[in-house]
C-alpha cells in the first residue's frame, strides 16, 4: 500500500512539473507582453482606434484624435488610414511638417484606393499652404484628374470624414496654386469649373477676388 501511495505521488509530482513547464514555454505567458481581451483581435484593434480617432476629429478634439491615431500606429504600423488621421489632424492644428510626413508615409501604397486619395486631398492642402504649388496641383490631379479620349476632366471626390471637403476644393487649390505661379489662364479654368457663371479674365486682381468669394462659398 505505501508502494502504490508512493508511485502516486510521483505521478502526481511528474504532472505538475510538466503543467508548469508548459506554462512557461507558451508566449501567452510572458507577464512582459501587452494582452488584450480575447474576443479583440488587432485588427479590430487598430479599426476601432482609427474609428475613434476620426469621430473625435470629427468632433474638434483634436488632441484625443491624435491619441486614438497613434495608438493604432504603434498597434499596426502598417494600418495606413491611422497616419492619414495623422496627417488631416495635424493639418487642422498647422502642424505642416508633421502633416506633411504623415499624409506622405500614406503615399506608399495606392492598394487601398480610398485612403489613398484622402491622403492625396489632405496633402494638397498642405502643399498649398506651404507654397509648394507645383506639388499642390500634382496632389489634386491625382485624386480627381480622370483622362478622357481626348481630354481631361476633374471628376466628383467627397472627403469621408468631412462632407464639406469636395472637388470644388480641390479645384480651388489647383486655381489658388496657378495664380501663385502666375499662370492665369489656368488659374481662370480651374475656376471656371467651379462656376461656369464666371466670365474669362485673366486679370490678377479679379481673379484674386474671385477666389475669395469661392473660398467663403464652397
Amino acid at each position: 500500500m505505501k508502494k502504490q501511495f508512493l508511485v502516486l505521488l510521483f505521478l502526481l509530482l511528474v504532472m505538475v512539473a510538466s503543467f508548469f513547464s508548459c506554462q512557461k514555454d507558451d508566449p501567452a505567458n510572458v507577464t512582459n507582453e501587452i494582452h488584450y481581451p480575447s474576443d479583440i483581435t488587432f485588427h479590430s484593434l487598430e479599426q476601432r482606434l482609427t474609428e475613434n480617432g476620426w469621430k473625435e476629429f470629427a468632433l474638434g478634439n483634436y488632441a484625443q484624435a491624435i491619441d486614438s491615431f497613434h495608438l493604432a500606429t504603434q498597434t499596426n504600423s502598417l494600418y495606413i488610414d491611422a497616419f492619414n488621421g495623422l496627417g488631416w489632424t495635424y493639418a487642422r492644428m498647422d502642424s505642416l511638417e508633421k502633416a506633411l510626413y504623415y499624409l506622405t508615409v500614406c503615399m506608399v501604397s495606392a492598394d487601398n484606393e480610398q485612403v489613398y486619395k484622402d491622403a492625396r486631398a489632405g496633402r494638397s492642402f498642405v502643399n498649398l499652404a506651404l507654397n509648394e504649388y507645383v506639388k499642390a496641383i500634382e496632389d489634386v490631379d491625382a485624386v480627381i484628374l480622370e483622362q478622357f479620349e481626348y481630354y481631361y476632366n476633374y471628376k466628383d471626390y467627397a472627403f469621408r470624414h468631412d462632407a464639406s471637403i469636395s472637388s470644388s476644393d480641390l479645384v480651388l487649390v489647383v486655381a489658388e496654386s496657378y495664380f501663385m505661379v502666375g499662370n492665369y489662364p489656368a488659374c481662370y479654368e480651374a475656376l471656371f469649373w467651379i462656376d461656369d457663371s464666371i466670365e474669362e479674365t485673366n486679370n490678377p486682381e479679379e481673379l484674386a477676388m474671385i477666389i475669395e468669394q469661392l473660398k467663403q462659398t464652397i
